[in-house]
């Protein structure tokens, strides 16, 4: 007896079918890149049942084709073997896996399979009807096998790499429609399935029924945001959860089918906000104090894509897109310009496409950066290339070269005079250091030029080395003037009160210091406690704490180090300047430089501060070659320094 079968890829569905072979005792053949049989044997088979996502290019298939032999993918296999099982099939561009498991949800009888990922003959031989999620690969070979109801939810061009061309995309899925024997669900709103069912259903006994967002012609539709079958109330669209709402469609397809087969729609709406949503789909998978991060990695197309941008109309968003999308298949379609989208992140190969299409759209060609895929997770977020500075004529950094990331805790080493602290004064900005070269990138933006005030406002905080004393300005009357600052409506009374309360609690200060003058008559510890309260209150993006240990207690440091520790988890980068490594101890610094003669001499990480504090720095020169010969540098000239000294000079 000759060999029926050959199954091409052992991929989930290829396994499937291999397993569902090995319980019948069915004969087969597999051919797969791990495991092959000859070639020659092919002459015997019968039915090439092909793996949904091998190409129609391959050897092995162009043979099938051109002898006319029988292909088959699961889908159409399954019509040989599924012994009057029920099957409800979707398809579609978009939205297919949330429709699935949303018709699950109603249909407790029916087995979930198919592109959703639980291949559909792990199923064949159960007693359950079938809910079958129905890719375009699987499609396209369908012949005999007849869906009782089916749903089409979208057309838009995708996976023409594997189609070649537009029509052959619509008609793949048209095969299983037009296959389908008692119901078919259509998507009226959309042009291509609308045109694709005008072609199909002359002549055909299938009920074929639609559904709309906007247009009471449909049989189910949404108007004012009340949904209608047939005109009849069902119920609101606001009776969801808000996932559910930013996809209407997959919400009036699930309700139509239930309604035509149950002639019922009670109690639709409670089953349905049971939904949890879907992995990879506008799934939430962390949150910090300022950023919550979405996984839309299934949007595979610019129409899903527009899709997810504008779920979040109100909300300030950084996109990050990219990957492999054939150019004629979006030819005619363009992203829908939100003015909220502040930054996009391209990668992969059609990068410089998607730029186009994101400017032809109307977004700045100022917010859209193109990157390696690598550099988005190891993006820079300080980064400072050729870096020359000098006071007084004196130069001081000699070309500094330093790349700091996001989240970062950054120990700054060196020699005293050697730059630290002219390095981080030229970082917010001091008018009294000219930089004569180089650059200083936050977040891609170049901050060169820039005053303190608007360096700053950008979310960069400064811890002085000496804070200065400032007579006549109320401590908290000055805090909450920096905190209105950096915010576009000043903050209430009560919440300012909480905040400072809580604020001088966990740096270790009395609270009614807040009533004294600035740093007036404080002791150096108190000093150095206040800048950290002030750190606490305006919580900002980068912090440069410059020698903030010095003069403190055992206490202390630790104290400086828990709220360290405390914004570090939410995000916030350090840059922290000390000769010692009790601090680093309480915190957990990520990276190191040691600035010598205003150049970075080594970098590191941990390991490199431990070794400093215990050896110093004359490894540098022994192993390095690095001359630590110290030379001359003018005490900086703090900005508290710069104001005190302009309010003398104005009196």
């Amino acid at each position: 007896m000759k060999n029926k079968y050959l199954i091409l890829g052992l991929g989930k569905s290829g396994l499937s079918v291999q397993k569902f072979f090995e319980r019948k005792n069915i004969k087969y053949l597999v051919f797969d890149d791990n495991k092959k049989e000859k070639e020659e044997s092919f002459d015997d088979i019968d039915v090439l049942i092909k793996s949904p996502g091998i190409r129609n290019d391959q050897k092995i298939v162009r043979d099938f084709l051109e002898k006319k032999k029988r292909i088959v993918t699961d889908l159409e296999l399954l019509n040989d073997y599924m012994e009057n099982k029920k099957t409800i099939c979707v398809t579609g561009t978009n939205g297919k896996s949330t429709t699935v498991t949303l018709l699950k949800m109603l249909f407790s009888d029916y087995e979930l399979v198919g592109n959703i990922g639980v291949p559909i003959f792990d199923k064949v031989d159960t007693n359950s009807n079938l809910i079958i999620e129905c890719s375009s690969y699987m499609c396209e070979y369908v012949k005999d096998f007849k869906p009782n109801y089916s749903i089409l939810l979208n057309i838009h061009p995708n996976h023409l790499d594997h189609h070649l061309t537009l029509d052959n995309y619509i008609s793949s899925k048209g095969k299983l429609i037009k296959n389908t024997k008692d119901c078919v669900c259509y998507n009226y709103d959309d042009f291509y399935t609308r045109q694709l069912i005008s072609k199909i259903k002359e002549g055909s006994t299938c009920t074929y029924l639609s559904f709309s967002t906007k247009n009471p012609q449909a049989n189910i539709y949404i108007l004012n945001s009340n949904i209608y079958f047939e005109e009849k109330y069902v119920c609101s669209i606001n009776d969801f959860i808000p996932y559910l709402r930013v996809y209407p469609e997959n919400v009036l397809a699930t309700l139509l089918l239930y309604i035509w087969i149950n002639k019922s729609y009670n109690g639709l709406v409670s089953k349905l906000n049971e939904f949890k949503g879907l992995e990879h789909r506008l799934e939430c998978f962390y949150e910090t104090s300022n950023y919550v991060f979405y996984n839309d990695s299934k949007s595979t197309n610019l129409y899903a894509l527009n899709r997810a941008i504008n779920v979040f109309r109100n909300d300030n968003l950084i996109l990050i897109c990219g990957g492999l999308l054939p150019k004629d298949s979006f030819e005619d379609i363009l992203c829908t310009y939100n003015d909220n989208l502040k930054q996009i992140y391209i990668v992969g190969e059609n990068k410089n496409y998607l730029k186009e299409i994101f400017i032809k759209s109307g977004y700045s060609e100022n917010i859209i950066k193109i990157y390696k895929l690598w550099r988005i997770f190891c993006m820079a977020f300080i980064e400072i290339r050729g870096l020359k500075a000098e006071v007084d004529g004196l130069e001081i950094l000699r070309g500094i070269d330093l790349d700091i990331e996001k989240g970062d805790v950054f120990g700054l080493l060196g020699p005293n005079g050697h730059g630290k602290s002219t390095l981080l004064t030229c970082l917010m900005g001091n008018p009294h250091y000219q930089i004569t070269e180089g650059s200083i990138k936050i977040d891609g933006e170049e901050i060169v030029g820039k005053t303190p005030d608007e360096i700053s406002k950008m979310g960069v905080f400064y811890c002085f080395q000496n804070p200065p004393e400032i007579q006549g300005v109320v401590s908290m009357d000055f805090y909450k003037a920096a905190i209105n600052a950096h915010r576009e409506k000043p903050i209430g009374l009560f919440e300012y009160y909480k905040s400072l309360e809580q604020a001088y609690k966990d740096v270790g200060l009395p609270s009614d210091m807040k009533e004294r003058h600035l740093n007036d008559g404080f002791s150096g510890g108190e000093k150095k406690r206040n800048e950290i309260l002030q750190m606490l209150l305006l919580k900002p993006k980068i912090c440069m704490l410059d020698e903030i240990d010095s003069g403190l207690d055992v206490d202390a440091i630790k104290t400086v180090g828990e709220n360290i520790n405390k914004l570090e988890k939410e995000g916030t980068t350090f840059i922290i300047v000390s000769h010692y490594a009790r601090l680093f101890d309480e915190i957990n610094p990520t990276k190191s430089a040691v600035i010598i003669n205003g150049k970075v001499g080594l970098t590191g990480g941990p390991d490199l501060i431990k070794r400093v504090d215990t050896e110093g720095y004359t490894f540098l020169k022994s192993e390095y070659g690095i001359d630590i010969t110290k030379t001359e540098e003018k005490a900086p000239n703090m900005l508290g320094e710069c104001f005190v000294a302009n309010e003398a000079k104005n009196k």
